[in-house]
C-alpha cells in the first residue's frame, strides 16, 4: 500500500475485530495504529499489554463476541444459553435445563405449571364452561362442576357429562341453551372442543289459592282469579295480587282469613307473593224469619207446627212448603200474605216473610117442627128460636143450645123427638151439623056428661 504523508496504516498490524483490517487499508489518522500491534496512545496497550480487541480479551479472558463469552463459558446468543446450559429459546428451558414451573417450558407440549395445557399444548383436552343468565338463580351441577362456585372444568375430550339444574326457592328453570342442549330437562354434551353451555333462571312464580268458607254465596276477583270457577294463578316471586270479594244476593262477605295474615277485614286484598298463599274469603248466608198465622186449624212445615210454634228463621233461597188443616168443625178457605190459594203454600225465602191460613167455623141450622092437635111453644137460648113465629136457627159448629117447650090452651107437651133429645124436660144439644128435632103438643081433652 501507499503512504501519504509519513502516515501509517490504521489497522496494519492486528485488526481490531479479529484479523481484518478495519477500514480496508486507508489511513486512520497518522502514525500509529489505533488498535493494532502498537498502542493506539503511546508504546503500551489500552488496557494492559494487549490490544484491547484483538487478540486477547479485554478483561483477561476471552473476546467479547467471537469466540468464547463473555462471562466465562459460552456465548450469549449462539449456541448454549446465556447462563449456564441451553438455549434460551429453542428447545430447552431458558434458565438452565428445567421449565420456568417445574417440568416443561410454557407452551411446547406440556404446561405451564407442571402438568397438561389447557388446550394448546395437549390437543385432547378441552374446557366446559357452564354460564347462567335472567332474572333468577339456582345451581348448575355435573362431573367436576358446581355452579354456584365452580363454573369450569378441563376434561378429555370425549368426555360426555351429564349437566343438572336446581332452581332455588324463588326462581324457576327456564332452560337450556348451548351445546344442543334445551328444555328443562338434564343436559348431555360430549366435549369435543372448548364448549360453553348456559342455563336460564327467571324469577320463580307461585301459586295464590282463594277459598271460601260460607253458608252463603260470593264471588272473589283479581288477576287471573275468578272465583266462582277459578281461584287460583300463578305470581311472579315478589309480586302483587289484589283480590276483591262479593257477596252475592242474600249472602254477607265477613271477612278474610290466612294469607299469613296479610289480609283482614271486609275491604280489598293485596298480597305479596313470596311463595305459595292461600287467602280465604268468608261468606254467610243471610236468614229470615217467617210469620204463621192460623184461626180454627193447624199450619205445619219446617220448623213450624202452629199453633204453638209459628215463627221460623230460614236462610236465604230456603223454599218452605207449608200445609194447613183445619180443625173439627172448620174450614180452611185460604191463604193470605205471602201465599194465596187453597193448596199448599210454597213460599221462596228472600225477606222476611208473613203467612196466614185463613179458616172459618161452620155453621148448621137447628129447625124445630112442632105437631100434634095442641098448641104451644119453643124457646132457645141463645136467643134464635121462638117457634110460635120463627122455627129455624143458624149457629156455629159446636154451639150448645138449650130447647124449652112451653104448651098453651090446655094442651099437654109430649116430649121431644130427634136430635138426641127426649121427655118433656128442657133440651141441650151441640151442633155439629145440622139438626132437626120434633115438638109434638096434644090437645086438652074434655069431660063427656051423659
Amino acid at each position: 500500500m501507499d503512504e501519504d504523508a509519513g502516515a501509517v496504516v490504521v489497522d496494519a498490524g492486528t485488526p481490531s475485530d479479529g484479523g481484518a483490517l478495519n477500514d480496508a487499508g486507508v489511513v486512520g489518522d497518522g502514525g500509529t495504529p489505533v488498535d493494532g500491534g502498537t498502542p493506539g496512545d503511546g508504546g503500551t496497550p489500552v488496557d494492559g499489554g494487549t490490544p484491547g480487541d484483538g487478540g486477547t480479551p479485554a478483561d483477561g479472558g476471552a473476546p467479547p463476541d467471537g469466540g468464547t463469552p463473555a462471562d466465562g463459558g459460552a456465548p450469549a446468543d449462539g449456541g448454549t444459553p446465556a447462563d449456564g446450559g441451553t438455549l434460551a429459546d429453542g428447545g430447552t428451558p431458558a434458565d438452565g435445563g428445567t421449565p420456568v414451573d417445574g417440568g416443561t417450558p410454557v407452551d411446547g407440549g406440556t404446561p405451564a405449571d407442571g402438568g397438561v395445557p389447557v388446550d394448546a399444548g395437549n390437543p385432547n383436552l378441552g374446557l366446559l364452561t357452564v354460564s347462567k343468565f335472567g332474572g333468577g338463580d339456582g345451581t348448575i351441577t355435573g362431573v367436576g362442576i358446581n355452579c354456584g362456585i365452580d363454573c369450569t372444568e378441563v376434561l378429555l375430550k370425549g368426555t360426555v357429562v351429564t349437566l343438572t339444574a336446581t332452581e332455588d326457592a324463588t326462581s324457576v328453570f327456564l332452560g337450556w341453551s348451548g351445546a344442543g342442549c334445551s328444555g328443562t330437562g338434564s343436559c348431555t354434551v360430549t366435549l369435543s372442543s372448548a364448549t360453553t353451555v348456559s342455563a336460564e333462571f327467571g324469577p320463580g312464580t307461585f301459586p295464590v289459592t282463594v277459598t271460601k268458607i260460607s253458608t252463603g254465596s260470593g264471588t272473589v276477583t283479581g288477576t287471573g282469579i275468578a272465583c266462582g270457577s277459578d281461584c287460583s294463578e300463578d305470581v311472579l316471586y315478589g309480586g302483587y295480587l289484589a283480590l276483591t270479594a262479593q257477596a252475592a244476593p242474600g249472602s254477607d262477605f265477613n271477612g278474610w282469613f290466612g294469607a299469613g295474615g296479610q289480609c283482614s277485614g271486609v275491604g280489598g286484598c293485596t298480597v305479596n307473593v313470596t311463595g305459595p298463599l292461600t287467602v280465604t274469603a268468608s261468606f254467610t248466608a243471610q236468614t229470615f224469619l217467617l210469620n204463621v198465622g192460623t184461626g180454627l186449624g193447624h199450619v205445619t212445615g219446617p220448623g213450624i207446627d202452629c199453633p204453638g210454634d209459628c215463627q221460623q228463621s230460614f236462610t236465604y233461597g230456603d223454599v218452605v212448603t207449608l200445609n194447613a188443616t183445619p180443625n173439627t168443625g172448620s174450614t180452611f178457605t185460604g191463604w193470605s200474605g205471602d201465599c194465596s190459594g187453597t193448596g199448599d203454600c210454597t213460599v221462596t225465602i228472600d225477606t222476611v216473610k208473613n203467612v196466614n191460613a185463613v179458616f172459618a167455623l161452620n155453621s148448621y141450622d137447628l129447625q124445630i117442627v112442632k105437631s100434634g092437635t095442641g098448641t104451644g111453644s119453643v124457646d132457645s137460648v141463645p136467643l134464635g128460636i121462638n117457634c110460635g113465629f120463627g122455627c129455624t136457627m143458624n149457629r156455629g159448629h159446636g154451639t150448645v143450645v138449650t130447647l124449652t117447650a112451653t104448651p098453651t090452651g090446655g094442651s099437654t107437651f109430649s116430649g121431644w123427638v130427634g136430635g138426641g133429645c127426649s121427655g118433656s124436660a128442657a133440651c141441650v144439644i151441640t151442633l155439629t151439623g145440622d139438626t132437626v128435632i120434633g115438638a109434638p103438643f096434644s090437645g086438652p081433652t074434655s069431660l063427656l056428661t051423659v
